[in-house]
């Protein structure tokens, strides 16, 4: 498979640079850069930037089985949109191995429980929003489990979202200073002897249990060249 990168014309980090590109992004674009209107949706491998709405799950989608893996959504005014049908059928939704970077909302919507596992969040102004639950007398709900909240605001809405979560497993801070650091593109890696390495529950869903087994959460190796000789950077 490749990753689907979803960004703004005047991104010229991914692919050709488009005509007319600025070159530097300002503010936000696509909105939603992906929309979803079928039920049972599994969403996997996709990095978000630049967007309105990263990924907006329709009302017509709604009920269980829509799920997003193994997904980045940096710099988005909101990551991920859930409605449900108005107060008849909810989105049940389930997402793993996420990241989220310098976003406003991460969870926004209507009649929506989700579960989640596995969050990367940094600098994430609000956690997630009921838009209409007053409306339709309904409330929204979060279950989180083997993640990283760091510098990220509450739930809010009305009613707000009810967030719940073990702190045993998941973890909250203020700042991502000794917590990450970068490898090249990649700002998200754990710094070494990490006490949040393998320190999580491991009664999560088995195929993302299956999938982390193949990934790693420590920085690679670094290659530069000098001359004809070939450097490997482990710093």
């Amino acid at each position: 498979f490749r990753n689907i990168i979803l960004t703004c014309k005047d991104d010229d980090s991914a692919g050709e640079i488009v005509p007319g590109s600025t070159h530097t992004p300002s503010g936000y674009y696509a909105n939603p850069a992906l929309e979803i209107r079928m039920g049972g949706t599994q969403l996997k491998h996709v990095r978000v930037s630049h967007a309105q709405v990263g990924v907006f799950f329709h009302d017509f989608s709604a009920g269980n089985g829509n799920s997003v893996d193994h997904a980045q959504f940096v710099t988005c005014g909101t990551a991920l949109q859930f409605n449900g049908y108005g107060n008849t059928t909810f989105q049940n939704f389930r997402v793993g191995n996420l990241l989220m970077h310098n976003v406003g909302t991460a969870f926004y919507g209507y009649s929506f429980h989700g579960t989640l596992e596995h969050l990367t969040l940094d600098t994430v102004t609000t956690l997630a929003h009921d838009s209409q639950g007053a409306s339709y007398g309904t409330s929204s709900s979060l279950s989180i489990l083997n993640s990283l909240l760091v510098s990220v605001g509450a739930a809010s809405g009305n009613p707000p979202v009810t967030v719940t979560y073990d702190p045993l497993y998941t973890k909250t801070a203020s700042s991502g200073s000794g917590i990450f650091q970068q490898a090249g593109a990649g700002y998200h890696y754990l710094v070494a002897g990490s006490t949040y390495r393998n320190a999580g529950s491991t009664a999560i869903n088995a195929n993302l249990a299956a999938d982390l087994k193949t990934l790693t959460t420590e920085a690679p190796l670094q290659l530069t060249k000098k001359g004809s000789v070939l450097n490997i950077d482990t710093d």
